[in-house]
């Protein structure tokens, strides 16, 4: 049997040890403000699920979803009504049990104050866990439905570093006008709203395609429009299959009978915070060349035109506004969520296990081409996921068209005139690493962590709100 190998990953590791530094006590306020606030500069990706919470109750579940339906023909503002559900684990910032002082700033930088559910499942995907929540209740197998399976509580938003991946079911997609105009003149004391989202066609939990002004109030509408034109940046998530990495034919799920082990192809992680690399340091260029993007009729041109075929009922042109797109390309490794580099290191040691250990299941001739090839080849694993402009994947002129395989030396073509067009971001670590002790006063983080989920006010079930 072949011994399990050094499988390097790129992420960094958290620091060892607890170094410290007993004069940041001794340092001007001003100063250790400046330090909380740097702790706290970092992007985060926070996938927020819509849901009507009379969809989530037994006893209206069926009126609702009646209602819903004739709300699609005869919209009214009283579908407004919405419930928040967060993916909770790494959503809240450390910093805010700290002490005193962290908490103020904290508090600061993320000015967005939001009433929330979070959700703590073994699962990433929101909606099918509330949906089960629910399904569980209406066939007598749990009790207590969604409100068992979440927390009440406030969660801590900053526009300018944060990215929203929003999602909610076909039936409720027309919650998510009301909930950017709340977003905007409620919850955001600058008035601003959301900057930056992530949008994830492949979801079952996603659809703008009925979103129109005909569906709000001109207040709604305009409100909508506004925040769309604002956008900073948009990226549009293309979530690949396993055969995208391991590629072993068309008996395998492949689109050919070709085979390659894509080694660079980064791994999703459900990790909130990320960083930003200008470029991959990976010699990637020979897994760029063929890159699967997972089936004909698929094509990930079409996500970047369905999104912008919305923004022109709206009367928005992607040439007027100055909104930054790019596809986001990544893989699942398995079925389990990984959330830590505990997870990173197991979830490639079953990968081994499965591939390369016994390759008694594989096909013969990719038995024959991988061979001579080891499992890391010399690259390291990024868990997190890839960035390309859409000049790079032509996805403004290729319309109608579809490729199985993608040459993504095209992109590397094209940022020699922009070299930040490339761009691999990733994080597979705690979303602060505290170098300092701070005994500003004595406080029970542990405690603390319990208690983060305070009680809060789910959103209101009927939106009246003074200009």
């Amino acid at each position: 049997m072949s011994a399990q190998p050094n499988i390097p990953i790129l992420n960094s590791r958290p620091p060892i040890g607890n170094p410290t530094f007993h004069p940041f006590t001794r340092l001007p306020k001003e100063l250790r403000l400046l330090v909380w606030r740097h702790a706290l500069h970092r992007h985060r990706i926070i996938k927020l699920h819509l849901s009507d919470p009379d969809l989530e109750d037994p006893t209206t579940f069926k009126d609702r979803m009646m209602a819903l339906d004739d709300s699609l023909k005869n919209p009214s503002d009283d579908i407004a009504r919405y419930r928040i559900t967060i993916d909770g684990a790494q959503s809240l910032s450390k910093l805010l049990h700290v002490c005193r002082e962290s908490r103020e700033a904290t508090l600061m930088y993320y000015r967005v104050h939001i009433p929330c559910r979070f959700m703590h499942a073994n699962s990433s995907d929101i909606g099918s866990n509330l949906i089960c929540a629910t399904g569980d209740t209406l066939l007598g197998k749990a009790k207590g439905g969604v409100d068992a399976a979440t927390k009440p509580g406030t969660f801590y938003f900053n526009p300018d570093w944060d990215f929203l991946q929003i999602t909610c079911w076909p039936e409720t997609s027309l919650l998510l006008p009301p909930f950017l105009y709340h977003l905007k003149t409620q919850y955001d004391p600058r008035g601003v709203g959301v900057l930056n989202i992530v949008v994830d066609f492949g979801s079952k939990h996603f659809n703008i395609d009925n979103i129109s002004p005909a569906c709000m109030s001109r207040e709604i509408a305009a409100s909508f429009e506004q925040t769309f034109r604002q956008l900073q940046q948009v990226f549009f998530y293309k979530g690949l299959p396993i055969a995208a990495r391991i590629h072993l034919g068309m008996c395998m799920g492949g689109y050919s009978d070709e085979v390659w082990f894509n080694r660079s192809l980064p791994i999703s992680a459900e990790i909130p915070a990320f960083d930003l690399i200008s470029l991959d340091p990976r010699p990637i260029s020979k897994d760029l060349r063929r890159q699967f993007l997972s089936g004909r009729g698929n094509s990930s041109f079409f996500d970047y035109h369905r999104f912008t075929n919305m923004l022109s009922r709206f009367s928005i042109s992607p040439a007027d506004i100055s909104t930054q797109f790019k596809f986001m390309i990544a893989m699942k490794l398995g079925t389990d969520d990984i959330r830590s580099r505990v997870d990173a290191e197991k979830a490639l040691k079953k990968d081994w296990e499965r591939w390369w250990l016994d390759r008694s299941g594989l096909p013969t001739h990719a038995k024959e081409v991988l061979a001579d090839e080891d499992y890391a080849m010399g690259v390291e694993t990024a868990f997190g996921f890839w960035l390309f402009p859409l000049e790079a994947m032509g996805a403004k002129a290729n319309v109608g068209q579809f490729e199985d395989t993608f040459d993504m030396t095209r992109a590397l073509n094209y940022i020699k005139e922009k070299p930040d067009a490339l761009c691999l971001m990733f994080e597979c670590k705690p979303d602060i690493s505290f170098s300092f002790t701070v005994p500003i006063f004595q406080h029970n983080v542990q405690q603390s962590t319990r208690n983060a989920y305070t009680k809060h006010p789910t959103a209101p079930t009927k939106t009246r709100h003074k200009r």
